[in-house]
Formats: C-alpha cells, sequence, structure tokens
C-alpha cells in the first residue's frame, strides 16, 4: 500500500481540523497524489538564474501508472517520453533515441520522492502563505522551509481544486530566488488521450541506443560513504556508460543517489582515463551545485540540487576502501 492512500480519509473529510502536523502531512500527500493521478497538458517555464527556458508538457494518469511526454520547446528540438518504467530522449534533427530506466526522482509538479511525510517534515517545515493565482487557477501557497543549512526551501503554489502544484521557486537562506518553475498554461484532462504521448514517427532509420546500467552497491565497487549530511539516505547505486551519446557501452561509472525525500544529490566515480576531458573544480546553475575532484586514481564527482556546502561534506564522507 503506498503511503498516501491513509491519508485520504482525512483528505475528503476536511484536513484542516486535523490540527498543525496533520495539516501539513495531508497538504503534502495531496500535492504528490495530484501529480501522479491528474491529467494534464499545458507549457511549463524555467527560470534559472535569469535563463530562461519552456517545454510543453502532456501527461496521461492511468491508476497506478501515467505517461508523459516533454517536448522542449528551447535550443536543440528534443523530446522525453515517460512510460513504462524506461524514459526515451528523441533528439529529432540526429534521429537518436536513448532509453534509459526511469528512476523515482523528484521532477515538477511532483513534491516528494520515495520517502514518507513525516520522514520529510523532520527536514522542512511547512508554512502557509496567502492565496495566489497561477495559469489563471486559483492556487494555495505554502512555504516549504529548511530547518537547517543543509538544503534549501521552497515556496508553493497549489491548485486550491485538485492540489496539483502549479509553480514552485528554490530559495536561499535570506530567501532570494534562486530558481522557478511555473505553469503558464494548463488545461486538466488529455482529450487526446495516448496519441499525443507517443514518439512522432516511427523510428526506422533512426540509431536507437539503450546503454546498460547494473544495479551496484558501494561497499561492492570498494567504496564507503562514512558520513551523509542529516536527513539523506541513498536511493540508488548502479554502474553506467559514462557519456552514451558517445557509443559507449561499457558501464564503468557508478553512481549512488541520495535524497531527504524533497531533494538529490548524485555522487559519480569513474577511472581517472586520458581523453575524457575531466577537470577538478566547481561550478553552480541556479539551485543545482557541483564538485570534481581526483581522488587517488578516480574522478568523484557531486551533483545536487543542495547548496555547496552539503556537496562538499558528500565529498569528503566517500572515501576509497579497497
Amino acid at each position: 500500500m503506498r503511503w498516501w492512500v491513509p491519508l485520504l480519509g482525512l483528505l475528503l473529510t476536511g484536513w484542516a481540523q486535523a490540527g498543525p502536523q496533520a495539516d501539513a502531512d495531508a497538504w503534502l500527500a495531496r500535492v504528490q497524489y495530484a501529480a501522479q493521478h491528474t491529467s494534464y497538458q499545458g507549457t511549463l517555464v524555467v527560470n534559472v538564474g535569469g535563463a530562461i527556458g519552456s517545454s510543453r508538457v502532456v501527461h496521461l494518469a492511468q491508476g497506478e501508472a501515467s505517461i508523459e511526454r516533454i517536448d522542449w520547446l528551447d535550443g536543440e528540438p528534443r523530446s522525453t517520453l515517460r512510460e513504462h518504467g524506461e524514459v526515451t530522449t528523441l533528439w529529432p534533427r540526429a534521429k537518436v533515441a536513448l532509453i534509459e530506466p526511469l528512476r523515482a526522482q523528484t521532477r515538477f509538479p511532483a513534491l516528494l520522492a520515495g520517502q514518507e511525510v513525516a520522514g520529510v517534515l523532520r527536514w522542512y517545515a511547512l508554512k502557509p502563505g496567502d492565496a495566489s493565482r497561477v495559469a489563471g487557477r486559483d492556487a494555495e501557497v505554502m512555504l516549504l522551509k529548511a530547518r537547517d543549512a543543509l538544503r534549501y526551501s521552497q515556496r508553493l503554489w497549489a491548485d486550491r481544486r485538485t492540489g496539483l502544484l502549479l509553480r514552485s521557486e528554490w530559495l536561499d537562506a535570506d530567501g532570494q530566488v534562486l530558481e522557478s518553475t511555473a505553469f503558464i498554461e494548463l488545461a486538466l484532462g488529455v482529450p487526446r488521450g495516448r496519441a499525443a504521448l507517443v514518439p512522432v514517427g516511427k523510428l526506422g532509420g533512426w540509431r536507437v541506443m539503450r546503454p546498460p546500467v547494473e544495479p551496484t552497491e558501494l561497499a561492492r565497487e570498494g567504496w564507503a560513504m562514512t558520513e551523509l549530511p542529516s536527513g539523506f539516505v541513498q536511493v540508488h547505486c548502479t554502474r553506467r556508460v559514462a557519456n552514451p551519446m558517445a557509443g559507449g557501452q561499457e558501464p564503468n561509472v557508478v553512481q549512488a543517489i541520495y535524497s531527504d525525500g524533497v531533494t538529490h544529490v548524485s555522487v559519480f566515480i569513474e577511472p581517472a582515463k586520458a581523453g575524457r576531458g575531466v577537470s577538478e573544480g566547481a561550478s553552480s546553475q541556479g539551485v543545482t551545485h557541483m564538485l570534481t575532484h581526483k581522488q587517488g586514481s578516480y574522478w568523484v564527482t557531486v551533483m545536487g540540487d543542495v547548496p555547496p556546502a552539503t556537496v562538499a561534506l558528500f565529498a569528503a564522507g566517500l572515501v576509497r576502501k579497497h
């Protein structure tokens, strides 16, 4: 049974009467349920430090499953189809299709990522804001406030009628907006059905790549994470191809993914081979920070939507055991 099922009765009877903690639990559960079980189509705009990108999203809910297609409207034309536990990325100009396993990572308009609501609220507090409107729809506004400096806060707008997340802003410690995502137009329901979601054209004549992804563990690979930042737990660990678009087929990169229930951090470990173009240093874009350093004969890269200090803690906690 999914974690939101026990909360549905609370949603139907009016969660405002059950106290602050139950209010927060129910609001988060409602937003997460709506992201999975609402069919919709709309246009999303992402603002990362003043750089704006847009995409067209069609989401078809089918019980516990869903099908989703995203068409990116800026830059190199590409589309992403998520269905049956796989994500297919299409580059029509190059006629290249990349098929990979779909991981349960948070993506707008979903909010939580595999942890129970009560666990999330150990690290974030939910505080109500003023009512507003987004994409022509009445919205409830909440602040998901980080309880420490290891993670970012978010301001959230959810559709008053359905609970679907309409807008989100990532905030720094001073409340300044670092990154935002919002629907600028939205229609509930998908009248065209599945036909709007399938890839355009057939893949005959396309270069179809399905790089291998193998489950593993850090200990099996000779590594250990000696200390994790508070609230984060490992949710995946795999061996994958470093650069599938270059035609590589050897799964020679270990990727461990950690989550606090809202955000993710990935740790990549790969042999330090000449010609890969990897270099030491730190970089950032919006809320995403990355740190790369050489550890013995390996490159270690930590990347996540967390403050730079949290990325550094992950890098410091990874040690080579043999």
